[in-house]
C-alpha cells in the first residue's frame, strides 16, 4: 500500500520530505503510487501528518512539510 511508503519520504534524522535525492526518489514513488490508488491530496497530508506526529516532530515541523507536499516543492 501506498501509505507503507511515507516514512521513506522523509529524511531519518531531519524528517524533511523529500530533502534528499533518494527521498525525492521515493516521494515520486509514493505520490505515484497514491494516485494510482485513487488517494486524494487530503489522504495523503493526512498519512504523512500521522506519521510526523509518531515521529515526535513539532507542529511548526509538520506544517512545513505539509506544505513542502501540497507545494511539491522538494
Amino acid at each position: 500500500m501506498w501509505q507503507d511508503l511515507i516514512p521513506a519520504c522523509f529524511g531519518i534524522e531531519d524528517l524533511i520530505f523529500g530533502g534528499q535525492f533518494l527521498d525525492r526518489e521515493r516521494a515520486i514513488v509514493m505520490i505515484t503510487s497514491a494516485l494510482r490508488a485513487n488517494a486524494n491530496m487530503d489522504s495523503i497530508l493526512k498519512e504523512a501528518e500521522d506519521f510526523l506526529q509518531e515521529s515526535n516532530a513539532t507542529n511548526e515541523h509538520i506544517e512545513e512539510q505539509l506544505n513542502r507536499i501540497r507545494n511539491l516543492n522538494f
